[in-house]
């Protein structure tokens, strides 16, 4: 058994590669907690540890059946490099193929909007594209971030965004790592139609002494302390000032967010520990108790308890509790004017175990889930969203088991997985092949069946969305199906000495997934919200060099060609909202001195799919009930969903981040960024607003004249941060 711990914070290290012997012998990678079984080889053997953001280790150990913990130390890697560099690339493997990684000292070099941020540093990744330059919701193979799932530290996180959903809910200093896998062929994911983005929290300080810091940025400030062993946890806090900044400059937006995030680790022997994190979160747009502005709020307590973990195998107690609130006044939602509060409450408990069983590993696992959803909407104006008041509690049991065989030059992750509730059920089958070629170069299929059995219903729009609705509903009663979609995936990776090279092409085919309603659709009496079939298919290449010692010249270059379509009721496939057919990205980085380095970023993207205006209409309102008064207004009859496109966005960032260390040892780093300094179009095109189209006869105009601008413009958005650590 061996343990794999971060030298520096003393957290478990997740998917790290460890290998017994030569090379081409037989790879295992650690859990959650850091641990994982050593292979079946002759002992003693030479034992060679390597993960992302690491430098790898390499030791001898005994024929003994004793856990070995091993420390790796951090090292800077380039954002190029999002896979472990020296003999175990760590995307080659069934339990990582097709999982992009980047350690938290990566998130922070690449050009950032106000501070680093995990979700927006996604970028990096080719499979991840936002709906504009102002978002931080990943969309994964062409499927809505609310069609993938978040997890911190393992435990799903709803909803974790702020502001416009321009930042995520997390402080970049609180984390070890984050990951994106797509689609999720690992048998234990569930409820993740599309991708998963795993958030790694900080779980300590060093092995003999604490670690504290702070940074501060433009619009917010956070602190964080880690205490060492015995008694190792991590705190961090977050709050921002927006509306204080604002006030200085005369316009004030009364806007503010608060985050918390906890982690502590008990050990239980030498094998055995208990894990426990709390997150909160708050946001105040607006003034929602005086009739206009959203507030929301989010937290998350989780638990894991290793209570067994031995020569026969481990096993794992989890339990986890969640709650997402929401409440908006005056929201704009399609072509109507609403009140509307949500909350969703998911209690979950679960059993995981694995055991060596033949030449391979079983691993197998049981849960339940309650959820609790409640959500009330009233009407203030229009008339395509109606009121309504429903609360509903659904129970879901889950069980899965998947079998990992590896050999020395293939590997094979077969797995099935049942989700099942009172009105509805499914069946998942998932599994990976890997065949490697050598030590450098391997290939891997995919197939998977993903499955959930609540609807999350959101608004599928470009950001900044200030106020944005996100409706949930259980699957399989009053009319709402089970969404489901099959994934097909193949990839292709190699390391050619410096350079890292990556293919794959994937393919999905789903029912069942559902939407609110845009207003571009206005067909009548159908409902504020819409269910359907997607379909998607893509390929995606890039290369990298990375650099041989740390600090030296990085580059990558991705080209993503995918197709993302939605078939409504009227059976016809159209492109989807926020489909991107072209993706072209560039970063480049390295070091000017010993204390600074730079780093940029250049994207390129094709239009998204765009409803053209047909024609300007007089449109008659019912009367608001407060005052009985009746409005009249102008719209646009819109053609054929979809069958246009918009214009296609570039951006140009650049960072610069200089740091040193005082002799009483504090690391201050500071980091400036600006964002699009080449004032490229960002956003997307959307028609103008009707009333701008007021001179003289205005219900004549003809749709040829009718202006098409972008959803934003953004000029040149400089960010300055200080970070200091102890």
């Amino acid at each position: 058994m061996v343990a794999v711990l971060s030298a520096a914070t003393g957290s478990p290290i997740e998917g790290a590669a460890v290998r017994c012997g030569a090379a081409g012998g037989g790879t295992v990678f650690t859990d959650r907690l850091g641990r994982a079984r050593l292979p079946e080889s002759p002992r003693p053997c030479r034992l060679l540890v390597a993960a992302i953001g690491f430098r790898p280790e390499t030791l001898s150990v005994d024929g003994a059946d004793r856990l070995v913990t091993v420390r790796l130390t951090p090292e800077t890697i380039s954002l190029a490099t999002l896979t472990v560099r020296g003999d175990i690339p760590a995307a080659l493997t069934p339990s990582a193929a097709g999982i992009w990684t980047l350690p938290a000292d990566a998130i922070r070099t690449q050009p950032v909007a106000v501070e680093p941020d995990p979700f927006r540093a996604l970028a990096a990744v080719p499979s991840v594209t936002f709906s504009s330059l102002l978002s931080a919701r990943p969309i994964i193979n062409g499927y809505d971030a609310a069609e993938s799932v978040v997890r911190l530290d393992g435990f799903e996180l709803l909803n974790p965004y702020h502001i416009g959903r321009i930042f995520s809910a997390i402080p970049a200093d609180a984390l070890e790592s984050v990951s994106v896998e797509s689609p999720p062929a690992r048998s234990a994911e569930s409820d993740a139609l599309a991708g998963v983005v795993d958030l790694t929290g900080r779980s300590s300080g060093g092995d003999d002494r604490p670690i504290a810091g702070a940074q501060l940025s433009l619009a917010a400030a956070s602190a964080w302390y880690g205490s060492p062993r015995p008694f190792p946890l991590f705190v961090a806090g977050r709050a921002a000032f927006v509306a204080d900044v604002t006030r200085l400059v005369g316009e004030e937006i009364p806007y503010r967010f608060r985050d918390a995030y906890a982690r502590a680790r008990i050990g239980l022997g030498s094998t055995r520990s208990v894990d426990g994190v709390l997150y909160l979160s708050n946001d105040d747009l607006g003034h929602a108790s005086a009739g206009h502005g959203m507030e929301w709020s989010n937290a998350l307590a989780g638990s894991r308890w290793r209570i067994l973990d031995g020569p026969a195998g481990s096993l794992d107690v989890r339990a986890s509790a969640n709650w997402v609130a929401s409440d908006g006044r005056d929201i704009a939602a399609g072509n109507s004017d609403i009140d509307v509060s949500s909350e969703f409450r998911r209690f979950s408990v679960g059993l995981d175990g694995a055991t060596r069983l033949g030449p391979g590993t079983l691993s197998a696992g049981a849960s339940a889930d309650l959820r609790r959803i409640a959500q009330w909407v009233t009407r203030r104006a229009g008339d395509d969203f109606p009121a309504f008041s429903d609360t509903s509690e659904i129970v879901t049991g889950h069980l899965y088991a998947s079998m990992l065989v590896a050999a020395p030059s293939a590997s094979a992750d077969v797995g099935l997985r049942l989700d099942a509730s009172q009105a509805a059920a499914s069946v998942q089958p998932r599994m990976r092949f890997v065949v490697m070629f050598g030590s450098a170069s391997s290939a891997s299929l995919t197939l998977a069946r993903t499955a959930r059995l609540h609807q999350v219903v959101t608004d599928a729009q470009a950001e900044p969305t200030i106020s944005f609705t996100e409706l949930w509903f259980a699957a399989g009663k009053a009319g709402v199906p089970v969404p489901e979609i099959d994934h097909f995936a193949v990839q292709w990776d190699k390391l050619a000495g410096p350079v890292a090279l990556h293919a794959a092409g994937f393919a999905s085919s789903g029912r069942g997934l559902g939407e609110l309603r845009p207003n571009t659709d206005q067909h009548a009496g159908l409902g504020p919200y819409r269910f359907g079939s997607s379909r998607t298919r893509g390929i995606q290449v890039r290369a990298a060099w990375q650099p041989a010692s740390p600090g030296g010249l990085s580059a990558a270059l991705s080209y993503v060609w995918s197709r993302s379509e939605r078939r409504w009721e009227d059976g016809i496939w159209r492109p989807w909202r926020l489909d991107r057919r072209h993706a072209v990205r560039a970063s480049l980085q390295g070091r000017l001195t010993h204390r600074l380095r730079a780093f940029g970023a250049a994207e390129l993207l094709s239009g998204q799919a765009m409803t053209p205006v047909r024609a300007l209409v007089q449109t008659q309102l019912p009367p608001r009930p407060a005052s009985g008064a009746s409005l009249t207004r102008l719209a646009y009859q819109f053609g054929p969903e979809g069958s246009a496109r918009s214009a296609g966005t570039f951006h140009l960032d650049v960072g610069v981040e200089g740091g040193f260390r005082e002799p009483g040892g504090a690391r201050i780093s500071v980091n400036l960024s600006v964002l699009n300094i080449g004032f490229g179009p960002v956003a997307p095109e959307e028609p103008a607003s009707p009333y701008e189209l007021l001179p003289g006869s205005s219900f004549e105009t003809p749709p040829s004249s009718v202006p098409y601008r972008r959803r934003f413009d953004l000029p040149a958005v400089p960010s300055l941060s200080l970070r200091v650590e102890f």
